[in-house]
């Protein structure tokens, strides 16, 4: 449209920040329900080498999505590098609030295309 914004971010960076978001959404929705540690629901996002790693480590008491013990309140997806058109690295900023303080970290989730769809490979 006339005066809009460009956008300069690559269409997969777009592609790739809608599916974390879209998963990130899904999985503190989950967490904050159900508290547990749900894989198995999350198998749609994640490539199904990143689910197999996962089913194998079993359960640990760090949430392997925000690589953190305490989970966090919230999360604002950051920036995007892309390594190739089908690989990208998306930063995740991940916060925890209480009346006296904000606290904030940053963890790397990994984006691979896989038969046509954006899907989670690894968080680091």
């Amino acid at each position: 449209g006339c005066g809009s914004i460009p956008n300069l971010e690559s269409p997969e960076c777009t592609a790739a920040r809608n599916e974390a978001r879209r998963f990130y959404s899904y999985h503190f929705d989950a967490m904050m329900r159900s508290g547990g540690d749900r894989a198995a629901e999350r198998r749609e996002y994640l490539t199904p080498r990143f689910f197999e790693a996962l089913k194998n480590a079993g359960p640990s008491d760090i949430d392997v999505f925000t690589l953190s013990k305490e989970f966090p309140k919230t999360f604002k997806i950051g920036e995007c590098n892309m390594s190739t058109p089908t690989n990208i690295d998306l930063q995740i900023q991940i916060y925890w609030r209480d009346d006296a303080k904000t606290e904030q970290q940053e963890v790397v989730a990994n984006y691979v295309l896989e038969s046509g769809k954006w899907l989670l490979d690894g968080v680091s």
